[in-house]
């Protein structure tokens, strides 16, 4: 029988397990969606911060990618030695994004995540998820294009705040660059942290917003009517896929359009994309 107290009206906070890697994924975000990190100012800040912590502590970040209201870190570490990375790493940012945009209170939403990694294959799909954020939100078209993510790291002959002994012993996993950069088109069977349910529901909305305006365009007033068009099916769904970040079971419930049928789609545009990528040099 448990020993744990539950006192009514208080959210209690779960321990963090411990990693037996020593691998994690971590994401922090602004609170109430607030985009902390929008500006190059801030982008630049955070990365100095990182570096500069990362002097004082025995700590290695194996990924990162900076979005506009959340950061995501792959890290090495003992979880104690995290917690204490971590705090270090908000108050430092807070104190300079207050004092920047003249407020007080909070800048970081509750504490951060994480996630422990306790197997190979997982600590490669987290790095892969991370990389991936900015196409995910369509921020860029391919994984290459992001500036604020250390796959530019991975592929050049250089490390910014990346473990320069991790990023070896990851590409020693590959046959070369290229390899390295197929990876990420490779579609991912893990799940992995994410910034939440309202994201979802604005992709949603957004989505709906999507769909609505192109029918009107077209004189069709009920989706059913798709159905029997493929022409225009087909181009919703890629409307969908490049503009949004749902996924194939998501876009088959919003458009009653078989999840199959959805799929082949969906894979026949991201091999398209996959073939404008430009050439990584080895």
């Amino acid at each position: 029988k448990s020993n744990k107290k539950v006192i009514k009206g208080i959210k209690m906070r779960t321990a963090r397990k411990e990693s037996a890697s020593g691998y994690y994924h971590i994401m922090t975000r602004g609170i109430n969606k607030l985009e902390i990190f929008k500006t190059y100012e801030e982008k630049i800040k955070i990365m100095k911060i990182l570096n500069q912590i990362l002097d004082d502590m025995s700590i290695k970040i194996i990924a990162y990618c900076i979005m506009n209201n959340h950061l995501h870190l792959l890290i090495k570490s003992e979880k104690d030695s995290m917690s204490i990375f971590m705090k270090k790493v908000n108050i430092r940012y807070a104190m300079f994004y207050n004092k920047k945009e003249k407020r007080v209170g909070s800048v970081f939403q509750d504490r951060y995540k994480s996630k422990e990694i306790e197997n190979e294959g997982y600590l490669f799909s987290a790095l892969r998820y991370i990389h991936n954020n900015p196409v995910k939100a369509k921020l860029v078209e391919n994984v290459t294009a992001y500036e604020w993510s250390s796959m530019t790291d991975f592929l050049l002959d250089e490390v910014n705040i990346i473990d320069k002994d991790e990023k070896e012993w990851i590409l020693e996993r590959f046959k070369g660059r290229k390899d390295f950069l197929n990876y990420h088109f490779l579609e991912d069977m893990y799940s992995h942290l994410d910034i939440n349910e309202h994201m979802k529901e604005h992709e949603i909305e957004k989505a709906n917003r999507i769909i609505v305006k192109y029918l009107q365009s077209k004189n069709i007033s009920d989706i059913n009517e798709i159905k029997n068009n493929n022409k225009i099916r087909e181009r919703i769904i890629q409307i969908l896929v490049n503009q949004t970040s749902l996924n194939a079971r998501e876009i088959a419930e919003i458009t009653k359009i078989a999840r199959s049928t959805v799929s082949r789609l969906k894979t026949k545009i991201k091999s398209e994309q996959k073939r404008t990528v430009p050439q990584i040099p080895r």
